[in-house]
């Protein structure tokens, strides 16, 4: 390499890919030889200088190594590295750019229950707050459908295209059918569609904190130049409509809105999010992920507006509200031309039979689910005066079925908690990898049944009463 690009992004670049090269082949250890006037460069890449120096004419060099283990310890500042360099780079070699991450997610606590399904019965000395699974059982209606022959709904493909459940969803909503694309989940829906509205070097503007899975997609995935929208402890987390107006008249590709929030909570008045969009520049897509819309009421929707618009896609999951999240089914809401394209890349039978059959049950029993929003409110505030009472930092309760809580600093980090209370039993989430902004002391916990939430409180009281011994 000539001398200008020796202590440039190139020459780390470069080192970089020798990494996964060596990686990929099995290899265990590195080794280098380094220019003593650039050994800096090495040392920040890892490697570590042996002591044995030579010199070939005039230039001097020092003997370097390191294992693989060790220079992967460098990989996060490698992959930032990466992702300023790759929308410049040609990537040729027979191995992905950056090795595959896995999803940040929740659900820590089926590591107690038992992932090969062999221990279930554990469920029952646990708490999953770590999820925002419903408190409450489907509708009746849901259980007596699965009921009917589940011998036969296990064994029978589905029908291929989700026809009823499209059919449903369409007369429920009040929406086109051909506006209507289902998934398995929202998350199939995000990794499937996504990168086919988003390619890399995408400008994507997303609130910060939410919803982690959007980030690992847009940035890991697709590589997409990210910014983020901070919302402030100070402020609630509450998205400022005025910001986010100021943000926009930046032109970005995509803008993706998680309204309700998770993990704040927090909701921004459809009449209010429509203005912005109105006013935003015309090129700029607006992802709506509206999984807790039904927390927030019915009425808040944008689906009715989505089928009209060129530039709205609302993203809705039925796993939350409906208490359907094992069964995994959701849709995506847009213009039928929109729809029609995505239909390419949807598999048939894409939502599973039982999926399919409960669905279509649960969106037929709406006056079940109304009443199982209303006790939620009610379990959400006793919770948090709960909360509130124990002490342990500030209770930010938003329209979902959680409470995001700011830990006092003189109590215990996220982390502490999190593992003092695993050992009781009860799981809760740190929210650090949810957002730049969240730090070492914020907790996201579910909110459940009454009884559950008076265990939650319990558990917490316990291990505020044994600091205090």
């Amino acid at each position: 390499m000539t001398g200008p690009f020796r202590q440039s992004q190139t020459a780390f670049i470069l080192m970089y890919a020798a990494l996964r090269l060596i990686e990929s082949k099995g290899g265990t250890r590195i080794t280098a030889i380094g220019r003593l006037e650039v050994l800096d460069m090495y040392r920040r890449g890892g490697l570590v200088p042996e002591g044995i120096r030579f010199r070939s004419g005039a230039v001097e060099f020092e003997l370097l190594s390191a294992t693989v283990e060790r220079m992967k310890q460098y990989k996060r500042y490698f992959d930032r590295l990466v992702r300023l360099s790759e929308p410049r780079m040609e990537w040729k070699l027979p191995f992905p750019i950056r090795e595959a991450q896995p999803c940040y997610h929740g659900g820590a606590f089926f590591q107690a229950v038992g992932e090969d399904f062999r221990t279930l019965e554990n469920r029952k000395t646990i708490i999953n707050a770590d999820v925002l699974d419903a408190w409450f059982p489907p509708s009746p209606k849901v259980i007596e459908a699965l009921n009917t022959d589940l011998s036969w709904i296990s064994r029978t493909s589905p029908p291929t295209g989700c026809s009823g459940l499209i059919q449903t969803i369409a007369r429920v909503r009040r929406i086109p059918e051909d506006s209507v694309l289902p998934g398995a989940g929202s998350s199939d829906l995000m990794f499937r569609i996504l990168p086919r509205i988003a390619g890399s070097g995408s400008k994507v503007l997303i609130p910060d904190p939410s919803y982690g899975e959007y980030i690992h997609i847009l940035e890991n995935v697709i590589g997409c130049r990210i910014s983020r929208l901070p919302l402030k402890e100070d402020n609630g987390y509450i998205l400022d409509p005025e910001q986010l107006s100021r943000k926009l008249k930046n032109r970005y590709d995509l803008v993706i809105l998680v309204n309700p929030n998770n993990p704040t909570g927090r909701f921004l008045d459809k009449d209010i999010l429509l203005d912005l969009i109105k006013a935003a520049p015309k090129e700029t897509c607006f992802w709506i992920d509206e999984t807790y819309t039904d927390y927030a009421g019915e009425a808040q929707t944008l689906e009715q507006k989505a089928v009209k618009a060129p530039n709205i896609i609302i993203c809705k999951s039925l796993s939350k509200a409906y208490a359907l999240s094992g069964l995994r089914a959701a849709y995506l809401c847009s213009q039928a031309h929109f729809v029609s394209e995505m239909k390419r890349f949807t598999p048939p039978w894409t939502v599973s039979l039982p999926g399919q059959i409960a669905s279509v049950a649960a969106l037929n029993d709406p006056g079940y689910y109304r009443e199982k929003y209303r006790e939620t409110r009610e379990n959400s505030k006793v919770l948090a005066d709960g909360l509130i009472s124990l002490n342990i930092g500030e209770v930010f309760r938003g329209v979902i079925n959680s409470l995001l809580i700011s830990l006092r600093k003189d109590f215990m980090t996220a982390a502490e908690l999190v593992k003092a209370c695993r050992v009781r039993g009860l799981f809760i989430r740190d929210t650090k990898l949810m957002g730049l902004g969240m730090g070492d002391y914020s907790v996201r916990i579910a909110v459940k049944d009454i009884e559950t939430n008076r265990k939650i409180l319990s558990v917490l009281q316990e291990i505020i009463s044994e600091r205090n011994v």
